[in-house]
């Protein structure tokens, strides 16, 4: 009876820090790029799902010559979002999609709460204007809100861009991990 009791609270306590994750998340915020657009963050809703896997998931795969080896649909992308498996920061300008970002909760047994960002797309013809940089500090604020004092996220060796990007602007820490994979780190976001 005290297992069953115990593992009942747990659950209790479990699902309150969820509910916290989730209904914590920052009200849309307004940023100003540097050509003077608005740029509107927020979190995403299943009227983005499509959007956002075209932009990050089908186009990612093409940018990288790899649609061949795409093993999701937009119907799996949607019902995952759904289920809460990941969640997604959206960022817009004057209403269309510019960017967006694919993140999940994770607890590290050495370091506690985290978040992790899987991926981070910005639209091509919004590359350069600052929209990735709002975007990893409006990721901060979702990872703050939601109880992590770190963000982790990975990149290719060779993705020189991205790398310089995360390196010199957001300043971020990494060591080379697995695969010729980049890992890189905020803490005390």
């Amino acid at each position: 009876a005290s297992l069953a009791g115990a593992a009942s609270a747990l659950l209790a306590v479990w699902l309150r820090q969820r509910q916290r994750r989730h209904s914590d998340a920052p009200e849309p915020m307004k940023k100003s790029l540097r050509d003077g657009r608005q740029l509107v963050l927020r979190c995403a809703t299943r009227a983005d799902v499509e959007a956002v896997f075209e932009l990050c998931v089908r186009r990612l795969a093409i940018e990288h010559d790899a649609l061949d080896e795409l093993q999701t649909s937009v119907e799996a992308f949607r019902t995952s979002f759904a289920a809460g498996k990941f969640h997604l920061l959206v960022a817009e300008i004057d209403g269309a999609l510019a960017g967006a970002a694919t993140y999940q909760y994770s607890y590290r047994t050495w370091s506690g709460e985290s978040l992790y960002l899987q991926d981070l797309c910005v639209a091509a013809a919004n590359r350069g204007q600052g929209v990735g940089t709002q975007m990893i500090r409006g990721l901060a604020a979702v990872a703050v809100a939601g109880g992590c004092d770190r963000m982790f996220w990975e990149s290719h060796v060779g993705n020189a861009r991205a790398n310089e990007f995360y390196g010199s602007t957001v300043g971020a820490d990494t060591v080379l991990g697995e695969h010729q994979l980049l890992t890189w780190k905020l803490v005390g976001v």
